[in-house]
């Protein structure tokens, strides 16, 4: 279906050149060379003079590409924006092609070939792949190896003929199409920087992985004060990372109680960490140091002796295991009882994607 759109489009309007980009007959060959790189400079050609509706489409879709790329997703998806371009670009070179005449064919053949890899080296995120090597050069590309000057002048030798005229568009159309994906390397490699800009949101993504699914379980409220500190002490940064840090804010939980009451006694106890703080890493090296944290606790006892709450301390280690103790009356006077506790927030705690996405953004 495609193909079929191109070929409808590229035969209704194909080579529509803009006001004051007309093709006019000229004294030689090599006046007719000047005359297309002249043409060139104006703009006529896949750039701001250019009425073809190839052209015309994306250049519209580079000036709405405002999209934002904090995520590896995002900057996906502009890496298929630019992939789909070119190859509606490919698609209408290939199609022009095979209009051509036989001394372009060449021409057309290599720019392709050079198309095709720069297509498959934006969708893989490839660092070799260069705007500027399709940069206009004196009517040359790729570094001298496509040249469209003798293909000018072979068509336009003498009078201003049907062949010359062949010869002037296709001309055209190969710097058409090379502008073109120029404009879309340039907007989406050079302004945009989408290959480093992949690699650091990457690395940001996985930063940001580990807050959420290696840290510490967090409620609703948790995430909300913790939210709001971030946003404060990053101010407008968009590729900001996650902060080294968790508060921890009436957090339930439960543990298991020891107490060295005449022999080892084993309770479950409910718990909750009225107030704690979990240092995630060292801030100068996301991904090391040790996790540890300390939360100031309430015990509630499951058993009819003593008092039922109990008020300690607990610390965490690595976001797994935490260890703590706790006083309370059990019975016969004071004793201390020590608390063993996993974190079972994790098994049933997910935080949504817009959850995420309002917390980082």
């Amino acid at each position: 279906m495609q193909w079929i759109a191109f070929a409808i489009l590229f035969l209704s309007c194909s080579g529509a050149l803009g006001a004051g980009c007309s093709f006019a007959e000229q004294s030689s060959a090599d006046a007719y060379v000047r005359h297309v790189a002249a043409l060139s400079h104006q703009g006529c050609f896949g750039r701001e003079n250019d009425e073809d509706p190839l052209s015309a489409h994306v250049l519209k879709s580079l000036d709405q590409t405002d999209m934002p790329m904090r995520t590896v997703d995002e900057v996906a998806a502009v890496r298929d924006l630019a992939v789909d371009l070119l190859q509606q670009v490919e698609q209408s070179l290939s199609l022009a092609g095979s209009q051509s005449g036989s001394a372009w064919e060449r021409h057309y053949v290599l720019m392709r070939y050079r198309l095709l890899e720069a297509r498959s080296q934006v969708a893989s995120l490839d660092g070799r792949v260069q705007a500027v090597y399709w940069e206009y050069d004196d009517l040359s590309y790729f570094d001298g190896e496509l040249d469209l000057k003798d293909g000018i002048r072979e068509n336009c030798s003498g009078e201003f003929t049907a062949s010359c005229r062949g010869g002037l568009t296709d001309a055209a159309s190969l710097i058409r199409h090379a502008a073109l994906t120029h404009a879309i390397l340039n907007d989406v490699l050079s302004k945009r920087r989408l290959i480093p800009l992949y690699k650091e949101v990457s690395v940001l993504d996985e930063k940001w992985r580990v807050y959420f699914e290696e840290g510490r379980s967090q409620y609703i409220w948790e995430l909300a004060f913790n939210g709001w500190l971030y946003r404060k002490s990053i101010t407008g940064a968009e590729l900001a990372p996650p902060p080294a840090y968790q508060w921890i804010l009436l957090h339930p939980g439960a543990a298991v109680e020891y107490i060295n009451e005449e022999g080892m006694v084993f309770n479950a106890v409910a718990l909750v960490e009225l107030i704690g703080y979990n240092r995630l890493w060292h801030p100068d090296s996301i991904m090391r140091g040790f996790p540890l944290g300390v939360s100031g606790i309430m015990t509630v006892s499951l058993g009819d002796a003593g008092d039922r709450l109990g008020w300690g301390a607990m610390i965490h280690f690595r976001n797994k295991l935490s260890i703590g103790a706790a006083r309370r009356s059990i019975g016969n006077g004071e004793e201390t009882t020590w608390l063993l506790s996993v974190d079972l927030g994790k098994l049933f705690l997910q935080v949504d994607e817009q959850v995420i996405e309002k917390f980082r953004f």
